[in-house]
């Protein structure tokens, strides 16, 4: 096949045969472009692969802290419940010796003065005959 010039090409009308075979050639080319352009594909593909399977791996293992820490807060929060039912037991305890304490303290309050309430009574009663006696005070004493 000859050289043609940019000029004669556009004059130029090929022949069947070589018009198909500057269509094959041409298709050729075009096939290697092509696959130039697919591998080139290809490889952008496996970068998105590898970063796809990196950020997989990535959000499994934030997946997994997540899930930790929540398991984590949950069991503190059961610890602390625990801990709050534990002093609120406590303090019932506490709460319940305290008044069984006041009330004895009442209790011998109480008698203390009902003994002292007596004594004064006896001592009045004596009083009061001693001052019958003289003659001094008059009536009966209950």
């Amino acid at each position: 096949m000859k050289k043609v010039s940019k000029n004669e090409k556009k004059n130029i009308s090929l022949p069947t045969n070589e018009l198909a075979q500057e269509m094959r050639v041409g298709f050729l080319k075009t096939e290697k472009s092509f696959a130039g352009v697919s591998k080139k594909f290809d490889s952008v593909n496996a970068r998105f692969d590898s970063v796809h399977t990196k950020m997989d791996a990535g959000f499994k293992e934030v997946h997994g802290a997540i899930v930790k820490t929540n398991e984590s807060i949950e069991n503190l929060a059961i610890a602390t419940k625990k801990e709050f039912d534990s002093v609120h037991t406590k303090m019932d305890s506490g709460f319940k010796e305290v008044g069984e304490r006041l009330d004895k303290i009442e209790n011998l309050i109480i008698r203390d003065h009902s003994n002292r309430l007596d004594k004064l009574e006896d001592s009045i009663l004596i009083i009061r005959t001693a001052l019958e006696k003289k003659g001094i005070l008059s009536g009966s004493v209950k």
